[in-house]
C-alpha cells in the first residue's frame, strides 16, 4: 500500500507545480453588490479576469467601469450563462451618454459582445442585463484591452436612452424603451 501513496503524493506535489508555475491564468472574482447604477459601478480590470455575476431578480442591472486608454481597443464579453439571455450597453464617461450596445454577440446565441477603441483616456461604464427582464440566473463577464488592428476606425456613437429600464413595449430597433403609461383626467369615466 505505502508505494501507492508515495506516488499518489509525487502526482500532488507534480500537479501543484504545474499549476503555481502556470502562466497569468485569470481567476473568476464575484461582482461587488450593489452595484445597480453608476455611482456604484463595480471597477472591472481590462487583463481579461472573468467576473462570475448573478441577476437575483429578473430586472437586476449589474454596472461596471474601466479605465481605458486613447485608441485602445476594449471588448467587453458575457459567457457561461446559466439561464439567462444577456444585454449590455456601454455608457460614455459622463455616465450618461450611450455609446454602444450589444444584445447578442452571434445571432441566436445569449452571449454579449461589445468592441469599443476608446475615444479618450477615460473611465467608461457599461450595465449589463437580462435582456427578457423575466429571468434570474448568472454569467461570467470579462474585459480585454488591446491593440486594434491597422486601419480600424473610431466607434460608432449613438444617441438614444442612456440606461436602460424594464420595458413594458420595445419601440423601435434603436432600443429606446418607453413603458405604456394610462393617461387620467377628471373627465375619464370611473369603471362601474
Amino acid at each position: 500500500m505505502f508505494p501507492s501513496r508515495g506516488r499518489l503524493v509525487v502526482w500532488a506535489l507534480l500537479l501543484s507545480a504545474v499549476c503555481v508555475t502556470a502562466p497569468n491564468v485569470a481567476r473568476a472574482q464575484a461582482e461587488i453588490e450593489p452595484n445597480n447604477d453608476v455611482p456604484s459601478a463595480t471597477v472591472i480590470p481590462t487583463d481579461g479576469t472573468v467576473f462570475s455575476n448573478t441577476f437575483g431578480i429578473a430586472s437586476d442591472f449589474d454596472y461596471f467601469r474601466f479605465d481605458a486608454t486613447l485608441g485602445m481597443m476594449y471588448t467587453i464579453t458575457t459567457s457561461n450563462l446559466a439561464g439567462v439571455n444577456t444585454a449590455m450597453d456601454l455608457i460614455d464617461a459622463d455616465g450618461f451618454t450611450m455609446l454602444d450596445f450589444n444584445a447578442d454577440a452571434v445571432p441566436g446565441f445569449p452571449e454579449s459582445e461589445i468592441v469599443y477603441i476608446a475615444a479618450a483616456t477615460a473611465t467608461y461604464y457599461f450595465v449589463v442585463y437580462e435582456e427578457s427582464f423575466t429571468l434570474t440566473g448568472g454569467y461570467d463577464l470579462s474585459v480585454t484591452a488591446s491593440v486594434p488592428p491597422p486601419g480600424e476606425i473610431e466607434p460608432k456613437t449613438i444617441t438614444s436612452a442612456p440606461t436602460p429600464s424594464p420595458p413594458t413595449a420595445r419601440c423601435s430597433p434603436t432600443r429606446s424603451i418607453s413603458p405604456a403609461i394610462p393617461t387620467i383626467s377628471a373627465s375619464t369615466p370611473r369603471p362601474g
